[in-house]
């Protein structure tokens, strides 16, 4: 499989986790019941989750994220992970904050850290298939 190929596998596979974190953290927030979330925050919703996910990708491939998966993981890919969430905090604060996109707080923060979980999940799951495929 080619470098490129990869590169596109793992940026979905971020794109996915950042849909599915942050909708997890909306259903948190009402409690598991999906119909009681309110309409206002499913658009609110609808429309800032892809925009968010193309920044996101941009801030991975900044920190470097997509072009050393496939040669390790360690310590070094972690706090390029948290260099990338706390510069994905400060964006996010910033473009929640001041464009008026309606979304509970408490969502975004549920959404934020499991966001994080996935992200070093996927590199590390992805390293762990490499190391047993070898075997």
């Amino acid at each position: 499989m080619s470098n490129f190929y990869k590169m596109v596998v793992i940026a979905v596979m971020d794109v996915l986790a950042t849909i599915i974190c942050y909708f997890f953290g909306l259903w948190v927030r009402y409690d598991f019941v999906f119909h009681e979330i309110r309409e206002i925050h499913l658009v609110g919703f609808a429309s800032a989750i892809l925009p968010w996910c193309v920044i996101t990708v941009i801030v991975f491939a900044c920190f470097r994220l997509y072009s050393s998966i496939w040669a390790f993981v360690s310590t070094s890919e972690v706090f390029r992970i948290i260099g990338a969430y706390a510069v994905l905090a400060g964006i996010g604060t910033a473009v929640f904050h001041f464009d008026g996109i309606l979304m509970p707080r408490a969502s975004m923060v549920v959404g934020f850290v499991f966001s994080f979980v996935c992200t070093v999940g996927i590199r590390f799951s992805y390293r762990l298939l490499r190391t047993a495929q070898k075997k």
